[in-house]
């Protein structure tokens, strides 16, 4: 498939801008480009004080369950089946909403926030793979602009990441857009790529010089078979893979571009790939349903390290201070050294871990299928097993949407449509 280009000015621009978003707000899920999920710049809970952490507000959808928080500097924003909403930071107060266009059918989201620009997906599912990249005014809702046919998987600076999904084919194409003007977005480059069993709701994790991708039974020369983490570049199109003779027509859904690598991994699922951040993009980490998270060289996919960690990974990992924090089914989180994958402690939950965790302000922070929110020193508790968390609460529902942190307010979803914002009493 022939892919076409547009532009390649971007890398300085994704490490400086983002560099500055992630230490205001929690942009994207997992925090940003690179799916960390780490909020260093994070002062006002931390170990000392998270246990004076209470509720301070609970908003609602319009048909749960309620995913990921993102923030911007006007607005809280998150999404459910029915919907993308923006919330008043301080109360809970819907500022606005964008309707699910086929409720229960299309897919809304996910939100990617960028200053006073809100970034979201949206489409008619089932009903053609009809999907649209809206911007949006971060306060108000108001339409900027169309950007191009997609969903949202990532926005580092203003590169924006999306793919669109051609129905009965199985392969979606992949697009970076410049979205500095909102109104008129320009195409860097755009082409087919395999999602694979992984289908339309496979979400690629955008870095600074690559995207990455895990993915099962995609087809590449030569061929991997199975599941496996994949490498497109950012700033132009990949080789176009080796075609057989005679070549088949560009119509074929077996016309694939080639990624820049894939490694494969075991099991059958394996979590959307955490990136080492800007500028220093060394390493991918990735966990699979059979229970092992690994490390892979960023620029050349080779396995750095593999280990078993006993249980099913549940989520992508988070990433901080030198350390992964695993979210697992039956182990509860597992923190291994991001480096060597030598197990640095543990803390068994009493239900699986069900999304990926927070790190903020020194605490990791873990949400569970029983409705609990735990937080736990990110160092660990001087001990193998860590079992008493700093801080914990019953929220009544599953956690289905990660904890996000961002300005002093920790941020979860439910799966009963709530969005529950925390905060420490005032003075």
């Amino acid at each position: 498939m022939r892919l076409t280009r547009r532009f390649g000015r971007r890398a300085a621009a994704i490490v400086a801008v983002s560099a500055g978003l992630g230490g205001c707000f929690w942009p994207a899920p997992g925090a940003g480009p690179g799916r960390t999920a780490s909020n260093v710049f994070e002062s006002e809970i931390t170990a000392a004080t998270v246990a004076g952490l209470e509720l301070e507000w609970t908003a609602t959808g319009d048909g749960g369950p309620m995913r990921e928080a993102v923030t911007s500097d006007r607005a809280v924003h998150a999404y459910d089946a029915n919907g993308a909403y923006a919330f008043d930071p301080g109360t809970g107060g819907r500022l606005w909403s964008v309707p699910n266009p086929v409720v229960g059918i299309g897919t809304i989201g996910p939100v990617v926030a960028d200053g006073e620009q809100v970034v979201l997906g949206y489409g008619f599912g089932n009903l053609g793979g009809h999907w649209t990249t809206a911007i949006l005014d971060a306060g108000t809702g108001a339409s900027l602009g169309t950007g191009h046919p997609g969903l949202v998987d990532g926005l580092a600076g203003s590169v924006l990441l999306t793919h669109s999904y051609a129905f009965g084919s199985g392969t979606p194409t992949a697009s970076f857009l410049d979205v500095s003007d909102a109104a008129s977005p320009a195409a860097s480059w755009s082409g087919l790529i395999s999602f694979g069993n992984a289908g339309v709701n496979a979400t690629a994790t955008l870095g600074t010089t690559r995207v990455y991708l895990a993915s099962a039974n995609v087809m590449t020369s030569p061929t991997v078979p199975g599941n496996a983490v994949h490498a497109y570049p950012v700033v132009g199109p990949p080789p176009t893979c080796p075609l057989p003779q005679p070549p088949p027509p560009v119509s074929d859904p077996t016309r694939f571009t080639c990624p820049l690598w894939s490694t494969p991994v075991d099991g059958t699922h394996a979590t959307p790939p955490v990136v080492t951040g800007a500028p220093t993009e060394t390493a991918v980490y990735t966990g699979t349903d059979a229970g092992t998270v690994y490390a892979l060289d960023a620029a050349t996919g080779a396995v750095q390290w593999s280990v078993p960690v006993g249980s099913a990974v549940t989520g992508s990992p988070a990433l901080a201070g030198g350390s992964l924090y695993v979210p697992t089914r039956t182990g509860g989180l597992v923190v291994l050294d991001a480096a060597t994958g030598a197990t640095l402690w543990t803390a068994p939950t009493t239900t699986p871990v069900t999304v990926q965790p927070a790190v903020a302000g020194g605490l990791v922070y873990v949400g569970q299928e029983s409705g609990k929110l735990w937080a736990f020193d990110a160092a660990g508790c001087g001990a193998a097993t860590c079992r008493d968390p700093l801080w914990k609460v019953r929220t009544g529902a599953a956690i289905t949407g990660a904890p996000a942190v961002s300005q002093g307010r920790l941020y979860a979803g439910t799966a009963d449509d709530r969005l529950l914002a925390f905060g420490l009493p005032a003075g």
